[in-house]
């Protein structure tokens, strides 16, 4: 990034000055020039309870307290230009990223305050001016970018990187305030209309209108905060000898117009760019180049039970601080015999990490976790989590039957039941030998038809019991005959067959002979 600053500027403005003062005082020595200038003063003071308040980028609103800071221009452009300073430059900012976009407040909020600090209500230092060849006539932002950055300097040395977050906040108000038009003219068409545009496409860090101009021009170089105000300013006066220049933008004011929309773009980007200089100067100013250090970092370990059942598993977690994500941690389990083995998994989006063993072995364990860092962050290990392996006690007691297999006339009810108290019996009823999945008894088993149920017992901590076999063998009884036999029943279709059979040959007899 070209930066336009330096002693031309400086001594022109002392030159100018000195050439004003001089014509001053000679002026001033008039009685007409006397009475008009007070008459012009007077009118001035009067005037001046109706000049409007002139702010420039959004703050998104005010509030009175820093947990919940609004979301405006300014927060955007801080924001992204903090996301372009290496992470272990910006780490102090995103521990009190909303102390820094509350500080954006600070210039037009009166009524903010944190600590010690409190708002400016600042309306009429948010401006640079300049000559047509560019020179510095007004430089009111610049030189309340400085204040603010001198304060913040003073508090980031004194590890004070709350208050260094506000005022750093503040002084970024100052600089990016130079990317709008109208901070660089006095007599332009167009500007709150401008800024309410930005302002409701700029809500929130991702809205997805400007962000396609912000590129990190991929050089952070050692600008003040002073001079940051003063070369973002006369690019926007000036366009640095361009085509696109404040008038150029007052005059063509037009949203629909690509060039127009384009270079508002541009003095988006510049401004992010400016500020992250800014920053980035206030960093190592403050501590040196010896900041790029790598950030520290700790990763805690617990695990899930002090002491396990030898077959069962044990839960392993812990974090990495600060967020690390995405990272592989290592555990090194130590077993009772003093030999270790090491297993490995993923911090994830939270810095976290899980791992669940299933263990072998009687005795005293104990783990540890580590990893490796990066090129931002140192690595860590934890201290040793112990716990013990306790081998499983004494079998649980074979359930039994009520009533015990047999041969049964009926459907029976059986009932199940085991000695060992806070076992979970489970059972089957087609052959297969019962296992941790099957069937949980609840309740007596209706046994209609030969059958055979397997029956077995487990607690954790403990022996599996001995399957227990019973099978029942369901007979049906006949229905009773009649009284007297089915004999009974034959001989009496016989007597009424030879009843039939006399009657008709008696009859035929009586027939033939005639009456008599």
């Amino acid at each position: 990034m070209e930066v336009f600053f330096g002693e031309d500027d400086k001594l022109a403005r002392n030159w100018q000055n000195l050439k004003f003062s001089k014509r001053l005082i000679k002026a001033v020595n008039s009685p007409k020039l006397k009475a008009s200038l007070l008459a012009l003063g007077i009118i001035l003071l009067l005037s001046s309870a109706f000049i409007p308040r002139v702010f420039a980028w959004s703050n998104g609103g005010f509030i009175s307290a820093p947990s919940n800071p609004a979301y405006g221009t300014h927060d955007w452009i801080v924001q992204h230009a903090e996301n372009w300073l290496p992470a272990v430059e910006r780490k102090w900012i995103d521990d009190n990223l909303n102390l820094f976009l509350y500080g954006t407040e600070y210039p037009d909020n009166s009524g903010a305050s944190y600590g010690t600090t409190s708002g400016y209500g600042d309306t009429v230092n948010h401006h640079n001016y300049y000559n047509a060849s560019g020179f510095v006539t007004d430089d009111s932002a610049a030189n309340r970018a400085k204040a603010e950055y001198d304060k913040a300097l003073v508090e980031l040395k004194a590890g004070r990187n709350d208050t260094a977050a506000i005022y750093a906040g503040s002084m970024t108000h100052y600089i990016d305030d130079l990317g709008v038009f109208g901070h660089v003219m006095t007599n332009e068409t167009h500007h709150d209309d401008y800024e309410s545009y930005v302002e409701t496409r700029t809500t929130s860090y991702n809205y997805g209108v400007f962000e396609s101009y912000l590129v990190f021009d991929g050089n952070l170089e050692n600008v003040s905060a002073y001079d940051a105000s003063i070369s973002l300013g006369r690019n926007t006066f000036n366009d640095n000898g361009g085509t696109y220049t404040a008038n150029w933008m007052d005059i063509n004011y037009n949203w629909n117009s690509l060039t127009f929309k384009n270079r508002c773009g541009e003095s988006l980007d510049l401004a992010t760019n400016y500020v992250a200089d800014a920053l980035h100067t206030l960093v190592v100013s403050a501590f040196g180049t010896t900041v790029i250090s790598k950030i520290s970092t700790t990763i805690s370990c617990s695990v899930s039970s002090s002491e396990v059942t030898d077959g069962n598993s044990i839960t392993v977690s812990g974090s990495i601080s600060p967020v690390v994500s995405g990272k592989t941690v290592t555990l090194t389990y130590k077993k009772p015999d003093g030999s270790a083995f090491n297993r490995t998994v993923s911090s994830g989006s939270d810095g976290k990490y899980s791992d669940t063993y299933s263990l072998s072995g009687v005795g005293a364990w104990s783990v540890k976790v580590s990893w490796d860092g990066d090129s931002t962050y140192t690595g860590a290990s934890s201290s040793s989590a112990s716990f013990t392996v306790k081998a499983k006690s004494d079998k649980v007691a074979t359930p039994t039957f009520s009533p015990a297999g047999g041969t049964y006339s009926s459907v029976q009810n059986v009932a199940l039941s085991c000695a060992t108290s806070g076992a979970t019996i489970r059972f089957s009823i087609d052959g297969s030998e019962p296992s941790s999945s099957s069937t949980v008894y609840s309740g007596p088993i209706s046994v209609s038809s030969t059958t055979t149920v397997k029956a077995k017992a487990f607690k954790v901590g403990m022996t599996d019991s001995d399957t227990a076999t019973a099978t029942y063998t369901i007979t049906t009884t006949p229905s009773p005959e009649p009284l007297f036999g089915n004999w009974l029943i034959y001989a009496l279709i016989g007597v009424v067959a030879i009843v039939a059979i006399v009657g008709g040959v008696l009859y035929w007899r009586k027939g033939k002979k005639g009456p008599t």
